[in-house]
């Protein structure tokens, strides 16, 4: 899926892997630009919180599909994996 919207996020940036735009700052207080998924108009973006470390986010699409991205250590994102992720995926079924 190739990014072309940008949308706010902020919050826990560990490993880049948490405020979606690929960087390995550090903890951001402030909107930062991420990227969404080609084609899809966001609904709702929303992140959880496990740990201190462990912050994924969740995007609703307007068409009901679902997305995540972030921390994966514990499978949270859905894919499958327990590789972080630095774009969205869609969880399987």
């Amino acid at each position: 899926m190739a990014p072309t919207e940008i949308t706010p996020a902020n919050g826990f940036n560990y490993t880049g892997t948490y405020l979606g735009d690929g960087t390995a700052v550090a903890n951001r207080t402030y909107a930062t630009e991420a990227t969404v998924p080609a084609g899809v108009t966001p609904k709702t973006i929303r992140m959880t919180m496990g740990t201190t470390t462990s912050q994924p986010y969740y995007l609703l699409a307007t068409d009901g599909r679902l997305f995540s991205m972030g921390e994966n250590s514990n499978r949270q994102l859905g894919d499958g994996t327990t590789a972080d992720k630095t774009t969205w995926v869609q969880p399987q079924k």
